[in-house]
């Protein structure tokens, strides 16, 4: 007998294997996953009526506009109120090496915020990108060119001092509060 090479065997092997496998039982069960078609069909969540422009969070509501009030960040201003509640924070230098934040409420509420500050125009810049009511007490004098320039909304404590309060355990100008209650109120 002549000698049979690897590929004839390997050719052989398929062969066998092709025929038993397509000779095998075509009607096989089918298995039950345990899934039933009575199976209930759910609705998608009603998306929410609105939903926060700074960041996202869905809201019942629509608040009219946001507020973004300046507040104190020198040591002498620490702790600060209400900064962890706003929506957006900004720090921002200012003159003699201090930094002061620009915190804008759109649905963020918080019952103390502060201390208060003056304004100055590249705060205002800051507010005017979100359309917010800019809160502040008093301003420098590029400001109040820049109030009457630009037409922005605001509202000076010096001049509407009922939204404010001054936390007596605290010496000025670093005591000077407000709320988002009593903003949106006004």
């Amino acid at each position: 007998m002549g000698r049979t090479t690897f590929p004839k065997i390997l050719l052989r092997i398929a062969l066998i294997s092709f025929f038993l496998c397509a000779c095998g039982d075509k009607n096989l069960p089918v298995s039950n996953t345990g899934l039933s078609d009575d199976l209930p069909i759910t609705q998608p969540d009603k998306p929410p009526a609105y939903r926060c422009p700074l960041d996202g969070t869905p809201l019942e509501e629509m608040p009219v506009r946001p507020v973004a009030i300046v507040i104190d960040n020198m040591p002498a201003a620490w702790p600060q109120s209400g900064v962890n509640q706003a929506d957006i924070v900004y720090e921002i230098p200012a003159e003699g090496g201090i930094t002061r934040f620009l915190a804008v409420y759109f649905h963020g509420k918080a019952e103390k915020i502060g201390p208060v500050r003056s304004a100055r125009p590249y705060l205002m810049d800051l507010a005017r990108e979100w359309e917010a009511v800019f809160i502040h007490c008093g301003e420098s004098p590029q400001a109040q060119v820049y109030f009457k320039e630009k037409n922005i909304d605001h509202i000076n404590e010096m001049f509407h001092p009922p939204g404010f309060w001054r936390d007596k355990s605290r010496r000025a100008p670093n005591n000077l509060y407000t709320g988002t209650k009593e903003i949106w109120a006004e």
